[in-house]
């Protein structure tokens, strides 16, 4: 084995260009994953790594909120539960928990500025020794007195003196500090009491103390506290074990003997078979052509006793020495990458840690790279097997000829793999995958026949095409192999552009909003009337200018908590598997400012029906003798009421609005619980108090567009450097051709149109082939998205289709004539 290495390794060497080739080809993927999980890996920054930055040098951190005198209930193996009555701990309260320590005040919430928008703070003294290394100062200094505040990176920008409305006072920036972990998010830190002001009980609401102990707090300390109702953390045991959460360690994951869905490991088995074959018929024209340069070698290998065993061998080792330096080298950019893009990120505002990886995840695509030479290697291997001695060192060309047995397992694969998507067309989106796994690789063992056909209808091309073709033709083994990686590509493109492009378009139709586009609705979940108004006026305040419509909402009986009315959804426009957003508000009861408001115009008929008592329905099918029945989770109901049908102006509009006589009528108690404005918001509902939540009528995002870009960049990605790195083969494999060409008269433009057919030609099959399997594929994916009572969905993003079919082998040509090397080969003067 030793001498096959050594051997392996000097042809690497002796062909560093090619080399290099199949190394990087073989390596993306093992440096992509990579990449991403360091990347993700670094970005999450587990509770252990973010100690410093959450609690200092502090030995423990104490919550102020709690329970009080807690009831503990064992539920074995050392766990246990607490019920009780909610406290907030004082100072004065937990100084005896704590004897010899010091508690120091932090606290962090949301504050909101002059122009605003709420920003994260912070309140604690990071001059204390216990808050060592929680920010760190790089411009200015740190806070010293009530009324100043340090801030972020990014906030320097809003100047020296900044405005708290809910204060109404101003505080001085006196410096700038960075979070290790998040150094440029939005963030200000004061002394306590400078932000959010102080609870009249405690002189804290919310927050918690870091503790500084003289001695370490352990498990039975924290065991102790616990019981007691306190909510501690323990910075030793935090060490010792890590992240609370088990989970965020990927291992972990198979501790909790989840059931692995049988569709999960087809998907994924097919997903990794993807990648192997991806990676293998990229890098096998590499090989093809390597095997072209040794054949001499191999034939005096042969010649000295060497048997077809010892040549397959020797080639196929070529492909486990590439494989493993790929692996070395997509594994050590990878996680030098992730880290560089985390770092990169950061500067953006994410988060980031130490440099960190999943192993579990690496390796495991490590091993998958050394497979993948191989795999890559295997027919150039059964190549050298067969050749001939005699006729290689006599300098004969090797006889070419189609093998029928390929096709013929090709076909049976294609067949199985199209019974099986049909078979799997209305199961899981995993099944569809594995399916047609089996039709790429049936396309796979067929295209070197599908590439010696084609060649034959030539005949028509202009000459430079036409040679183009027939060389490819003739070295059908390089072609078939970058022709099969553009394949594999277009047909995972074409299926998941084409199914989740139908299950955008079904979502969209199926979407019926609740009320008009650019109408912000404000709803209150709260008991009593002064919240109700508390509510309403932060509203006013929060977004002036904006003009309030009332409604009002139904009230259970005996109780003080909204209740809803709905609508039947089946005989309405809705359906019974519609898109309805707001559904859970229910329908809502007011006067004829909402009616009008809602209905988008002047109505006299509706109008008058809904002054007579007439619920005013926007969903026809709903009203049938001139009622429509109304249900309410509370007793009874469902009941009928006397309503009309009026077509909103907002088409597709569902809904209704009851006036306060039919509520009446049907027994019902209503309380004004819900606001309706036009009006745009940006962040300004994250300020609304407690009980109070938002819906804002956007209409159905388009979320699709970005989604087809992306998959259009990675088949350009694919189809583009597939078939560059092929015609660059086929380039240095055609010199004497090309030097023949230049000879007779062959001008540049010529050789470059050579070049462009050889692409155009390799593209072009790829792209035909895969789009074909990739539509039948993306049907069945689309039958499985979108299969609704019985009814399918399926749409077609031509100009996407348009793009992958036409635009890129017309792009990959115009690459490969532009940037190909074009100088005129030297020609050979050989004696005869």
């Amino acid at each position: 084995m030793r001498a096959l290495l050594r051997l392996s390794w000097r042809a690497a060497r002796r062909s560093k260009g090619r080399s290099a080739l199949i190394v990087a080809m073989i390596a993306l993927p093992v440096l992509a994953i990579t990449g991403v999980v360091t990347a993700l890996s670094t970005m999450a920054v587990s509770e252990r790594e973010g100690l410093t930055t959450s609690m200092g040098a502090a030995d423990a951190y104490v919550e102020a909120f709690g329970l009080i005198n807690p009831e503990v209930h064992d539920m074995g193996d050392g766990r246990f539960s607490m019920s009780g009555k909610g406290h907030t701990w004082t100072a004065g309260e937990l100084q005896p928990l704590f004897p010899g320590a010091r508690l120091v005040p932090h606290r962090e919430e949301s504050v909101m500025l002059e122009d605003r928008a709420r920003y994260p703070g912070m309140e604690v003294d990071l001059r204390d020794p216990v808050s060592s290394g929680m920010r760190r100062l790089v411009e200015g200094r740190l806070p010293a007195a009530a009324g100043e505040v340090v801030v972020s990176p990014p906030m320097r920008r809003m100047g020296t003196t900044l405005q708290l409305p809910q204060r109404n006072r101003s505080v001085k920036v006196v410096g700038v500090v960075e979070n290790p972990n998040q150094p440029m998010g939005d963030e200000l830190v004061s002394l306590p009491g400078t932000l959010f002001g102080e609870d009249a009980r405690n002189g804290l609401s919310g927050g918690g103390w870091l503790v500084d102990m003289p001695e370490p707090l352990l498990r039975d300390d924290v065991d102790r506290l616990i019981r007691k109702g306190i909510h501690v953390k323990s910075r030793a045991l935090l060490q010792e074990r890590g992240s609370l959460d088990p989970r965020e360690d990927a291992l972990a994951m198979f501790s909790y003997g989840f059931a692995v869905p049988a569709a999960m490991v087809a998907g994924f088995g097919a997903l990794l078979l993807m990648i192997v074959l991806e990676t293998a018929v990229l890098a096998g024209p590499a090989f093809a052509v390597s095997l072209r340069r040794r054949r001499t070698e191999l034939a005096m290998i042969s010649a000295q006793g060497g048997s077809s065993r010892h040549l397959r061998t020797i080639v196929a080792t070529d492909g486990l020495v590439l494989g493993g330096l790929a692996a070395v080298a997509g594994a050590a950019l990878g996680l030098g990458g992730g880290v560089a893009a985390a770092y990169v990120l950061s500067r953006f505002g994410s988060r980031i840690g130490p440099p960190d990886t999943q192993w579990v995840v690496v390796l495991p695509v490590m091993l998958l790279s050394v497979i993948s030479g191989l795999v890559a290697a295997l027919v150039p291997a059964a190549q050298a097997a067969r050749q001939s001695t005699t006729a290689v060192l006599a300098g004969r060309a090797p006889d070419v000829r189609i093998r029928t047995g390929r096709p013929l397992l090709g076909l049976a694969l294609i067949v199985a793999g199209l019974a099986a998507t049909f078979a799997a067309h209305a199961s899981e989106e995993m099944w569809i995958l594995a399916a047609m796994t089996l039709v790429v690789v049936g396309l796979v063992a067929l295209m070197p026949w599908l590439v010696a056909r084609c060649g034959r209808l030539a005949s028509r091309l202009p000459l430079p095409f036409r040679l183009a073709v027939r060389d490819a033709s003739r070295h059908r083994g390089r072609t078939a192999s970058a022709a099969a990686a553009v394949m594999a590509v277009t047909a995972a493109v074409m299926a998941f552009g084409i199914g989740y492009y139908s299950n955008y378009v079904d979502n969209r139709d199926r979407y019926v909003p609740i009320q008009p586009l650019g109408t912000l609705m404000i709803s209150g979940e709260v008991p009593t009337t002064r919240e109700w108004a508390e509510i309403k006026a932060k509203a006013v305040v929060t977004l002036p200018g904006a003009t309030f419509i009332e409604a009002h909402e139904i009230r259970e009986p005996g109780s003080e908590e909204n209740s809803i009315l709905m609508l039947p959804r089946q005989g309405g426009r809705c359906g019974p598997m519609c898109e309805r957003p707001g559904g859970d508000y229910g329908i809502p009861v007011g006067d004829e400012r909402l009616l009008r408001f809602l209905l988008g115009r002047d109505d006299p008929a509706a109008t008058a029906a809904f002054a007579a008592g007439k619920v005013v329905v926007f969903e026809p099918g709903l009203v049938r003798d001139g009622k429509v029945r109304i249900s309410a989770e509370m007793t009874g109901f469902p009941a009928d009421a006397p309503a009309v049908f009026v077509a909103p102006s907002q088409p597709k509009q569902a809904g209704a609005v009851v006036p306060f006589t039919a509520a009446k009528k049907l027994g019902l108690k209503t309380w004004e619980r819900r606001l309706y404005t036009r009006y745009t918001p940006r962040d300004e509902m994250l300020m609304l108090p407690s009980g109070a939540s938002s819906y804002y009528e956007a209409g159905y995002r388009n979320y699709m567009t970005p989604q087809l870009w992306a998959l259009f960049g990675v088949a350009f990605f694919f189809v583009v450097s597939g078939t560059f790195i092929a015609t660059r083969l086929a380039a240095a494999d055609s010199r004497p051709d090309l030097a023949t060409v230049h000879a007779i008269g062959g001008s540049p433009r010529v050789r470059r149109l050579l070049l462009a057919g050889q692409a155009g030609y390799i593209s072009g099959i790829g792209v035909l082939t895969g789009a074909v399997t990739g539509t039948v594929a993306g049907i069945a994916l689309t039958w499985s998205l979108t299969e609704r009572a019985g009814s399918v969905t399926i749409a077609i993003p031509w100009l996407f289709v348009l793009g992958v079919v036409v635009g890129l082998p017309l792009l990959a040509m115009v690459l490969a004539g532009a940037l190909m090397r074009n100088a005129p080969p030297p020609l050979n003067r050989r004696p005869t």
